[in-house]
């Protein structure tokens, strides 16, 4: 049910808390205006990866926003290319040159396979052998730098080429003449002054002759021919008698300050002329190729002796021998103490202790790293909307991070004391360099006590890990982005978690995280009645929506205000019953778990008067949402029956709920913690220790016991809201999934509050939600558990003047009437390419009920929703639409 929210925001001095209704979009306060031309990546300065970007961008290898796309385009002609990039370069502060080898890389498509007939198209020929190589064989290991893959021998693996050896290239140099250079090793010389940190062999112009009188440089042209070994200066130390020991050759064009255009094509670099290469102290472990493949920052330095790695691409375990750099790859190096994990798209690394398993299945909003006794979640967090100053990091830290978790100078808050929680320690800030950068780190030390005693609180072993331990990592001079850390335990957590800390380091950022955890599954319970699988396989095959209109919910006999809120609910549901014209196919119906501490029960004696449907005896089914809060979640920092879930206090409660459903008998669309991706829920992460875990667990513990109690007439629906709030991935709604097992319908909720000069359509608002599931989802029917466009309320709320102004009631009701019927207009051609969107979309279920703030102490409707005698237009539409899907129910 949509209710009063209260979200706090720091608006201006004067301001401080004002209250606001329903999910809002915060518009966001950061504009290019505020980073420099040139300053593509937003990280305050102007450097040679905002021209990496911009290459990557031109080349189609990543889609830069619209905000990236504006301050890449510093020569202002409406377009971003090629002679942007020159002007960022002539532009850096440090006077680097900017070289070819960007070009070569960034425009050069990542390579799975070394067979792959791409490489006919880069020209590159073959591979060294694992063990030996033979005539012919590509001894480079790399062209041009950090993003073209790897071949070759590097690391542990070293390489005895003889003297009687040749090199053999054929390139191609185009638009401008260049110095081209080859190198032993993996590291790239210092291209700043042209420096050579005693890692190169050869310059190739030398051998192949000056063709540009007095500069060394190559001018445009095809050069084929080979270099003798027995010519390359490599120096003492790199020779054993005869032969030439290399640990790889890399190809680099360097250009100089005044030259542009420079693009060189490698069709071969190779060895030939010899029998066999032998490897010198090759390295034993399979993976060594894949390591060549990955950017490396250091990332094994300070470990011992490596036992074992592991790669993770797209979330899954992988053999392969090279890998792709525009993919999620995470490496796992293994010492006889402890693990390191490094994870590229998210840009760090730590150690955690061996014997913890990886779980990257939602590896673009989270990772999970876990075994009997820890459960460590980690994050990267980038999706604040307040900007980056200390004004706007305030603004989100005390709103949506950590608002139930700190505690006021005062003592201990009152959601501690309701909800029996205790710090094990006190909550502590610090600053440290790592790698040279000032990181600020806030921790948070929690325990979750049983609920004998506040004044002695003891941990509650019966929650499984009542110990966590919350870490925020944040570089100090920047404030839209950070690392969350969770941990939780069956034991005292902070040590582990200091530890874990203490390893974090900022890697070179390299692919794209994904979430890998692809399709969930439908899965029918084997226990549900004939009945509700009938009523199942109707609305699943259906192409018709059916639809339902919440009024007022229904309310059980057990309710002090039985009688009265009975009386409420006929009235309501009568007069637009009678308005419509219309027989309800689905009759909603919200209960929490309790109110003030009085457990709540089924509302048996209504549900079968008023609802009773089984899809085919012309009564509505019930759709019955059942909410986790004990204050119509109005009151979050007081009490959450979360906590006392987990402990099991509510399992009586959970058992009477479930016997007065299975004794109701016909089919229940039972919504379970609706809206939980929000910070308007008393079920929502926020409020449970930024854990949305404990709403899985919380959420199977009902689904357990009803399965105990034998209910078979419960059709389960899991319904985040279309937009998640907290802006966030680790409160994002596929990290509040409770699995597979455990969901048989997905809802949808996404409402168009109508305050504006416009209305956004159904159509924008329910695509966006479909492309948001189609991933993940496209197995289960769909229901819109609940949504509405709303008439224009009395007042709302102007952010720019920070202050509510007055409106009229109602002024959009002409635009509410034309949503409805295009939305209906969806719904009838719902088989059609263009609305795809809605095509797995069953029913839907209009929420005719206002939403309500109190501005200068007066109630006032903000989001007009109801459907009475104001927006007798919309009623029309409804009127009409639904009386054309009466005479042919399957036509939409």
């Amino acid at each position: 049910m949509k209710k009063v929210i209260s979200l706090v925001l720091t608006l201006s001095m004067t301001l401080g808390l004002f209250v606001c209704v329903g999910p809002i979009s915060l518009p966001s306060i950061v504009t290019a205006a505020s980073y420099a031309a040139g300053d593509v990546n937003m990280d305050a300065s102007v450097n040679t990866m905002d021209v990496r970007l911009v290459l990557r961008h031109i080349a189609g290898l990543l889609t830069l926003s619209d905000q990236q796309k504006s301050l890449a385009d510093v020569d202002n002609d409406g377009k971003v290319d090629t002679a942007d990039t020159r002007r960022i370069m002539n532009g850096l502060s440090t006077g680097a040159p900017i070289d070819t080898m960007v070009d070569i890389n960034l425009l050069a498509p990542d390579i799975d396979d070394w067979q792959n007939p791409i490489l006919e198209t880069w020209g590159v020929t073959a591979v060294v052998a694992e063990s030996k190589a033979t005539d012919g064989a590509t001894v480079f290991t790399n062209v041009g730098g950090t993003i073209w893959p790897y071949a070759g021998y590097v690391y542990d693996s070293k390489v005895l080429l003889p003297d009687s050896a040749e090199i053999e290239y054929d390139l191609t140099v185009a638009a401008a003449s260049a110095s081209i250079n080859l190198y032993v090793g993996t590291v790239a010389p210092d291209l700043t002054s042209y420096s050579d940190p005693g890692r190169t062999i050869i310059k190739l112009n030398s051998l192949i002759g000056d063709t540009d009188e007095g500069s060394g440089d190559l001018l445009p042209g095809t050069y084929k021919g080979t270099i003798s070994v027995s010519d390359l200066n490599v120096g003492a130390g790199q020779r054993e008698g005869d032969n030439v020991l290399l640990s790889g050759i890399k190809l680099y064009v360097v250009g100089s300050y005044n030259k542009t255009g420079e693009t060189v094509t490698i069709r071969k670099l190779q060895t030939r002329g010899y029998d066999e290469v032998k490897n010198v102290h090759v390295s034993t472990d399979p993976m060594h190729k894949v390591r060549t493949t990955l950017m490396r920052n250091g990332e094994t330095d300070g470990l011992s002796a490596i036992t074992e790695m592991d790669l993770y691409t797209n979330g899954e375990l992988s053999d392969a021998q090279y890998a792709l750099t525009t993919k999620d790859n995470k490496v796992i190096y293994r010492t006889e103490s402890k693990q390191r994990v490094v994870n590229y798209p998210s840009d760090y690394q730590i150690d955690i202790p061996l014997g913890w398993t990886p779980d990257y299945s939602l590896s673009a909003l989270r990772c999970q790293y876990s075994s009997d006794e820890y459960v460590l979640t980690v994050s990267r967090e980038n999706k604040s909307t307040y900007g980056n100053t200390a004004s706007g990091w305030n603004t989100y830290l005390t709103e949506w991070l950590n608002r139930f978790i700190q505690a006021p100078d005062s003592g201990y808050h009152y959601f501690f004391e309701y909800n029996n929680l205790s710090y094990s320690r006190d909550p502590g800030e610090k600053e440290v360099t790592i790698n040279g950068t000032k990181y600020t780190i806030m921790t948070y030390d929690i325990q979750i006590n049983n609920g004998s005693s506040w004044s002695n609180p003891k941990p509650d072993m019966a929650v499984g890990m009542p110990y966590y331990s919350i870490a925020i990592v944040r570089q100090s001079n920047r404030y839209n982005l950070f690392y969350l850390f969770v941990l939780k335990s069956t034991g005292p957590t902070y040590p582990m978690m200091d530890r874990i800390v203490r390893s974090f380091k900022p890697t070179t950022h390299s692919g794209t995280a994904v979430n890998s955890c692809g399709q969930y599954e439908l899965k029918i319970p084997e226990n549900w009645s004939d009945e509700t699988k009938a009523y199942y396989n109707k609305i699943q095959n259906q192409t018709s929506v059916d639809w339902g209109f919440y009024t007022i919910s229904i309310p059980a006999t057990s309710d002090s205000s039985y009688t009265y809120n009975k009386q409420r609910f006929i009235e309501g549901y009568t007069a637009l019953h009678d308005a419509l014209d219309w027989d309800y196919e689905i009759l909603p119906t919200y209960t929490h778990v309790s109110w003030s501490g009085r457990k709540a029960q089924f509302p048996l004696e209504m549900a079968n008067e008023y609802a009773g449907g089984n899809g085919f005896n012309g009564k509505p089914v019930l759709q019955f949402t059942y909410q986790f809060t004990d204050n119509n979640n109005e009151n979050l920092e007081r009490y959450t029956p979360m906590f006392d879930i987990l402990r099991g206090n509510y399992d009586a409660t959970f058992r009477t709920m479930a016997q007065g459903i299975k004794e109701y008998g016909k089919p229940v669309l039972f919504r379970v913690n609706n809206e939980m991706n929000t910070d308007w829920t008393s079920y929502c992460g926020l409020v449970t220790l930024l854990d949305p875990d404990i709403f899985v667990k919380t959420w199977q513990r009902l689904y357990d016991i009803f399965e105990e109690e034998g209910v078979d007439n419960c059709i389960w629906i899991f319904n985040p809201i279309s937009k998640s709030t907290p802006y966030c991935n680790w409160g994002e709604d596929l990290c509040y999934m409770p699995g597979s097992d455990y969901v048989q319908l997905i809802g949808l909720t996404c409402y168009e509050f109508g305050n504006g000069q416009s209305l956004s359509t159904f159509k924008n608002l329910y695509t966006e939600l479909y492309n948001k599931n189609k991933n993940y989802y496209i197995n289960y029917p769909w229901i819109i558990s609940e949504f509405a466009a709303g008439a224009g309320g009395e007042k709302r709320y102007d952010w720019g003047a920070n202050a509510w102004v007055d409106t009229e009631l109602g002024r959009n009701q002409q635009l509410q009437a034309e949503w409805v019927n295009a939305l209906f207009d969806c719904f009838d051609n719902n088989q059609t390419v263009a609305n795809a969107f809605c095509k797995n979309i069953k029913a839907a279920v209009w929420f005719s009920a206002n939403d309500y703030s109190k501005v200068d102490g007066k109630s006032i409707i903000t989001n007009y929703l109801k459907l009475d005698e104001g927006v007798a237009g919309t009623i029309e539409v409804f009127k009409e639409r639904l009386k054309n899907k009466k005479a042919d129910p399957q036509t939409n």
